[in-house]
């Protein structure tokens, strides 16, 4: 039994080491997938989104697919412009603090 109890723990050590070094490969594979986008970037994908949009709906026809991806640009024009106005205003709150 006192032989045991050394070798348990060891084991349980292992199993911790292994779930911690996972969780960390984790953590790096996500920091390093994530997208850093400047403010003008979001901008102009998004003005693009909102044109291929407009141009897709007046000139193409009426087939589903066509109103699947007008609908698709314009939520990604809509999400992209409000997410320059949200960096735009962080910034100008940043520079007023400073």
């Amino acid at each position: 039994m006192v032989i045991l109890i050394p070798i348990i723990a060891r084991k349980r050590l292992e199993e911790q080491n292994k779930q911690e070094h996972s969780s960390n490969c984790l953590k790096e594979q996500s920091h390093k997938m994530s997208i850093k986008i400047k403010k003008e970037g979001l901008l102009a994908i998004g003005m693009f989104s909102l044109i291929l949009s407009i141009l897709l709906k007046n000139f193409a026809g009426k087939v589903p697919i066509v109103d699947f991806f007008c609908g698709l640009f314009t939520g990604l024009s809509i999400t992209l412009n409000i997410g320059f106005l949200i960096r735009l205003k962080s910034g100008i709150n940043k520079g007023l603090k400073n």
